[in-house]
Formats: structure tokens, C-alpha cells, sequence
């Protein structure tokens, strides 16, 4: 298993263990599943990583030492979190200087990348979709019929594990009271996108399982 994968295993388990709300822990041991096999020599999955993980840092720094943080990255600073040793926490590279580190924090701090990463799956799986339509024999997909189909479930967890680690962040991260309503339609938004990435793989999976009946007949 890769090292950032790993250190995002041990950030889930460790939230796991401090929240005992089922609808959380659901969530966790999801992504628990789906990291067992991710493609972390895919580049794209690489980064999406490394972003997550920046964030479960941010809800480290709240959680353990009781810093109350928005997605604000002045109130991070002012907080004294991303100085001194505690930079580290974000893995800053060697020869970095400040400034280049800081515009990097803000970048991940600010950029919503469970949205990014979810808007790039799709557009990936729209394309596959389009070459699924039909029968095996009759689409566009042809002899790569069941490559495309197997990458599009394999997909399709790439986007649950996204929308999962999203709605574990929002639920810890919990919003002031002048935000409660656009973080509750932002609630919405991702468990109705996590309910349509589900009924897309059960009925992937059962065009794959069809084929796979008919391949061995």
C-alpha cells in the first residue's frame, strides 16, 4: 500500500474511533473498502490524495488541539498553524520558500478538489457511457466493451470514495449558524450525486455480470 494511502487509512480509523455515530462510521469503513484497491499509480488519484490529506490535517488541527477553523486560510495563520513546526504538518518540500508554501496552503485550503475530482470522473464516465449504449455486440464500445465497462465501476468508486470523504469533512467541519443553510444545500447536493453514483454501479455491475454469463455459456 502507498505511504500516502496508508496515512489516510490511519486519518479514517482514527475518526472512527473518536466518533461513534453510525451514519460517519458508515462513511469511513466505505472509504475504508474502496482504498483497499484505488489506483494510486494513476497521477490524477495521486493528487486527489494528497489534497485529502491536507484537509484531514486541518480537521487534526481542530479536533486535537481544539482550533476553531473555517476554510479561511488568515484564520489559519492567525491561529499560528501554519508557522513554526507546525508548517510540517503539511509536508512543505525542501526548498520552498514562505511564501511559495503559503500561496500552496491557500490553494488546497480554498480549492474545493472533492468537487474537482467528482466533475473529472464524470466527465470520464459520460464518455464511457456514450460507447455503452446497447448490446455488447452493438455498441460503440465493441471488442473494448468490457475493458470500458470494468474501468467505469472502477470509477464509479473512485467517485463514492470522493463524495464519502467529502460528506465525513462537512460533518466534522461544522458551520457557523450564517452558513448552516448553504452548507445544508451543499449536504443535499453531494448524498443526491452519492445515491446516483450507487444505482450507476449496481446497474454497471449487472451489465457486467450479464456478460459475463453470456461469455461463459
Amino acid at each position: 500500500m502507498d505511504n500516502n494511502i496508508q496515512v489516510l487509512v490511519d486519518e479514517l480509523t482514527q475518526l472512527y474511533q473518536r466518533y461513534q455515530v453510525q451514519s460517519l462510521q458508515n462513511d469511513i469503513m466505505i472509504c475504508l473498502d474502496i482504498l483497499k484497491y484505488y489506483d494510486f499509480s494513476d497521477q490524477n488519484n495521486q493528487v486527489f490524495i494528497g489534497y485529502v490529506l491536507r484537509v484531514f490535517y486541518i480537521l487534526k488541527a481542530k479536533l486535537e488541539q481544539n482550533i476553531d477553523l473555517t476554510t479561511d486560510l488568515s484564520n489559519l495563520m492567525s491561529k499560528g498553524y501554519t508557522t513554526g513546526n507546525n508548517r510540517n504538518i503539511f509536508r512543505r518540500k525542501i526548498g520552498k520558500n514562505r511564501q511559495e508554501f503559503e500561496n500552496e496552503v491557500e490553494f488546497y485550503v480554498n480549492r474545493n478538489y472533492f468537487d474537482d475530482e467528482y466533475n473529472r470522473l464524470q466527465r470520464i464516465l459520460l464518455k464511457n457511457g456514450a460507447k455503452l449504449v446497447g448490446s455488447a455486440s452493438a455498441s460503440l464500445a465493441g471488442f473494448n466493451y468490457e475493458k470500458i465497462l470494468t474501468n467505469s465501476i472502477q470509477l464509479l468508486d473512485s467517485q463514492e470514495l470522493a463524495l464519502r470523504l467529502q460528506k465525513i469533512v462537512m460533518r466534522v467541519l461544522k458551520p457557523f449558524e450564517n452558513e448552516k443553510s448553504q452548507f445544508l444545500a451543499k449536504q443535499t447536493m453531494v448524498n443526491e450525486d452519492l445515491d446516483e453514483t450507487i444505482t450507476k454501479r449496481e446497474n454497471y455491475l449487472q451489465q457486467y455480470n450479464k456478460l459475463f454469463k453470456q461469455e461463459n455459456n
